[in-house]
């Protein structure tokens, strides 16, 4: 003790030369989960990959000579404050990196907000607040000021418990799925994340004000007019109790009962990821061959590991062609853009390859089923992921059953439209798959216009269907449906109106009327035998609809069938590189 000899100024120097540095121990660490995170539900690559690794060393070397701050108004060595103030100054460089470097890799990602991505969002917002509070308390007239104040209380909170806690959260709901072999609530974890970020806020936010005003810490008694906001802060603190209470409750009963995890459900790009949910005991049957980087989402072709499968899915080297299956049980929504742009996430992700399986009730429904089937494979064939088709037969639930055991399945989507819309959805066909298969089990949904739209994806052939007398008839629909059969693509029916003048009178309008009728008629039949068809109707003789109507689609082939044969001269003038080919049929025999 002082009164011995004692020396209390070189015991605090002692004391914080462990301390402060242990400050940072606790947050690396958190540091990490929120890169590993941010990542994977933006999927981006980490924005400034180098710069946010170096700047963890520049933390941890700094670490060590900033130690005095905590000192100012000890009575330490007057000299010794300005190096501590300017060093203490410097160590926000590597940690605003780090920041920017978080924010730069959401912007124009493709963000996924699940229960770990919102706790990470959550530390952006509270650890910038105690940074920008740490930087203040940095200088030395602001810390002398503030010393020994609520404002201390405030800081502290911000950077460990926001910088520190919510990292820990991010991470417990990240790798809960690995290391228990369950999913947890969704729900819960939100009200657990919504509870304790505004409850946080609202009982530490505060305390910068009090600390301004001059209410000290470490007291148990304070000046009355700080009696209304410190109960407002004490109230708040319960809510960071009751999100607490919701977060142990979620755990225990996720990890006893909760769905079965899939191997990789955020598809990320990690070693762990790509071994069972919760790991074996050896986790790879042999060692795996890392050959990229973990972080490279969106980059074509990037691959992180080579890894070799368990032998429950064929054994041998996950590659392109021994991909573990995912159904994805459709009907009238395989061609919808939310399912495909869902496969396609997967699909770019993760090691998977996909199997449409659908059910039919007659043959009609089965052609129709096949030529969707078809041209969702074509779609993901561009985005280089491989996808088959199966039409099913029987009672839905049992034949989806039977072909996840036939196809040796992982995970099964269910893509079906909104509860209330679908013809075939029953509000517990999700939960009736999960427990006939045994495997984990999600849920699409894709609005009826939505699965009745043409797809535009890049790179499929677009054909421009003219058809005159001819449209609507049996014939011509034939004709279209065997283009469809060729290959896969997306069609467009435009019917020419030539229209008495005046263009705005009565007779006119009614004859667009009736062209409307039948386009109309037309693809919905096309739609309805499973091809990807939208219609128009053009003022004007064959030729003059062909041209607005290339200039409006540009599409890659053009089909004229008539009647009649058409001159095609004038339509390859006007086809602007686009392929041009006719059909004569016949409106009583078909095909001519």
């Amino acid at each position: 003790v002082w009164t011995g000899g004692g020396d209390v100024i070189s015991y605090q120097h002692i004391f914080w030369f462990y301390s402060h540095p242990a400050v940072y121990i606790m947050m690396l660490p958190g540091f990490g989960i929120i890169s590993e995170v941010l990542a994977t539900f933006s999927r981006k690559p980490i924005f400034g990959y180098r710069a946010v690794a170096f700047s963890t060393v520049a933390i941890a070397v700094l670490g060590f000579g900033v130690w005095a701050h905590h000192m100012f108004v000890s009575g330490m060595a007057p000299w010794l404050r300005i190096p501590m103030m300017v060093t203490t100054v410097i160590i926000a460089i590597p940690t605003g990196v780090k920041m920017f470097s978080w924010v730069a890799t959401l912007w124009r990602g493709k963000l996924h907000l699940k229960t770990p991505m919102l706790w990470a969002l959550g530390f952006l917002f509270t650890f910038v607040i105690g940074g920008l509070s740490g930087v203040f308390l940095g200088t030395l007239p602001a810390d002398i000021f503030s010393s020994d104040t609520y404002y201390i209380v405030a800081h502290i909170h911000y950077v460990l418990f926001g910088g520190s806690i919510f990292t820990i959260f991010a991470g417990v709901y990240y790798w809960f799925p690995k290391m228990t072999g369950r999913m947890y609530s969704e729900k819960l974890g939100r009200w657990h994340f919504w509870l304790t970020f505004v409850g946080f806020n609202a009982t530490f936010f505060p305390m910068h004000w009090l600390g301004l005003q001059g209410m000290p810490r470490r007291v148990a008694d304070y000046d009355q007019r700080f009696a209304s906001l410190n109960l407002f802060i004490s109230i708040a603190s319960t809510l960071m109790v009751i999100g607490t209470a919701i977060f142990f409750y979620n755990m225990i009963t996720s990890w006893r009962a909760g769905p079965k995890a899939p191997w990789n459900p955020w598809r990320g790009r990690t070693l762990e990821w790509l071994v069972s949910s919760p790991p074996s005991i050896f986790n790879f049957d042999a060692v795996p061959q890392v050959v990229g980087g973990p972080y490279q989402y969106g980059v074509a072709g990037a691959r992180h590991a080579i890894v070799f499968a368990p032998e429950e899915v064929g054994g041998g080297e996950l590659n392109e062609h021994e991909y573990p299956k995912i159904l994805v049980v459709a009907h009238d929504t395989v061609t919808g853009k939310s399912l495909l742009d869902a496969v396609r996430e997967l699909g770019t992700s993760g090691y998977w390859r996909f199997t449409f399986v659908s059910p039919a009730e007659s043959d009609a429904d089965r052609t129709a089923l096949t030529r969707r089937h078809e041209l969702a494979a074509a779609v993901l064939a561009k985005s280089g992921i491989a996808a088959t088709g199966k039409v099913l037969g029987g009672d839905t639930v049992q034949a989806v059953a039977r072909a996840a055991q036939d196809e040796h399945a992982h995970e099964i989507i269910v893509a079906t439209y909104p509860i209330g819309e679908s013809q075939w959805l029953r509000q517990d066909l999700v939960d009736r798959i999960r427990k006939a298969t045994g495997l984990p089990v999600s849920h699409v949904t894709v609005s009826q216009k939505e699965a009745r739209a043409t797809l535009a994806e890049p790179g499929l052939a677009h054909v421009l269907v003219l058809a005159q007398d001819a449209v609507g008839g049996a014939a011509f629909l034939d004709e279209v449906r065997v283009r469809a059969d060729r290959s896969p693509a997306r069609f467009t029916v435009v019917l020419p109106a030539e229209v008495p003048a005046p263009a705005w009178g009565d007779e006119a309008n009614v004859r667009r009327r009736d062209a409307v009728e039948r386009v109309h008629r037309a693809v919905e039949d096309l739609q309805l035998s499973g091809v990807s068809a939208q219609g128009e109707v053009m003022d004007g003789a064959l030729a003059t609809a062909a041209r607005d109507a290339v200039g409006v689609y540009r599409p890659t082939e053009i089909l004229v069938v008539a009647n009649v044969a058409q001159d095609l001269d004038p339509i390859r003038n006007v086809a602007r590189g686009a392929s041009v080919d006719q059909v004569v049929v016949s409106a009583e025999v078909g095909r001519s």
